[in-house]
């Protein structure tokens, strides 16, 4: 990818920092935040759309790239790898990535829970969509949660980025776990240089949604995620 590179980090990498109190953000960019950078029309698979702000905003993130872990889906490389290079090339930048779905590769394999239980033992604030409210108790207590719009909350992004610096101003430094799509990125990006030296600010994406009753992912039968679900949960 015109000098850029992807490095496998497992899960234990990031859990590992985590338990010895070292701060991370890890952005993920897939094929629909490649999508909106490329200006692509339409909308992404959970139908928020791609606005043009959106797509420049989200360029700005890798241009202007801060110290933390950027992801890249192999899905994105493979469908856009294209239009991924010349943006690269043309925007001069020379980075290491690492792969985008490490976490959901641990949900759909029954290995999440490492990263569920370090989680269970830290201060947590959620960033996500209503439905999300009901992981509290199931798969970890969190602190506080920041509702979002289910679609489009990219419209709502300052609104959304001045909640969780306000908490953080007032509380302290947390694992601020972001499911806010595409604007996750302009989030971290825009909230990092504040933030990123104490807290951890992670795009989790739709990480959660299976705990939360909502198949936003794949179509695997409910007897497979049942059993998923129990081993990720450490039942």
């Amino acid at each position: 990818m015109s000098g850029n590179t992807v490095r496998e980090r497992r899960i234990e990498y990031f859990v590992d920092m985590m338990k010895v109190g070292k701060p991370f953000s890890f952005s993920r960019f897939g094929d629909g935040e490649w999508s909106a950078i490329l200006g692509v029309e339409g909308e992404n698979c959970d139908g928020h759309r791609y606005f043009s702000e959106l797509g420049r905003d989200l360029g700005e993130a890798i241009v202007n790239k801060n110290d933390y872990h950027y992801g890249i889906q192999y899905r994105a490389i493979k469908n856009l790898g294209w239009g991924i290079f010349r943006f690269l090339r043309r925007s001069g930048m020379r980075m290491e990535w690492c792969d985008a779905d490490v976490f959901h590769y641990c949900d759909n394999a029954g290995t999440l829970f490492p990263l569920v239980k370090q989680l269970r033992a830290m201060k947590v604030v959620v960033i996500g969509p209503k439905h999300l409210r009901s992981i509290q108790g199931k798969v970890f207590d969190y602190d506080h949660f920041i509702e979002i719009p289910e679609k489009n909350c990219y419209l709502e992004k300052n609104s959304i980025r001045d909640s969780v610096r306000g908490y953080y101003e007032k509380k302290g430094p947390a694992v601020f776990g972001f499911s806010a799509s595409m604007t996750t990125n302009v989030i971290i990006q825009e909230l990092y240089p504040l933030m990123g030296s104490s807290s951890w600010l992670i795009d989790f994406g739709s990480l959660w949604d299976t705990y939360a009753g909502v198949e936003s992912r794949g179509k695997k039968s409910k007897e497979y995620w049942d059993i998923m679900v129990k081993k990720n949960l450490g039942e």
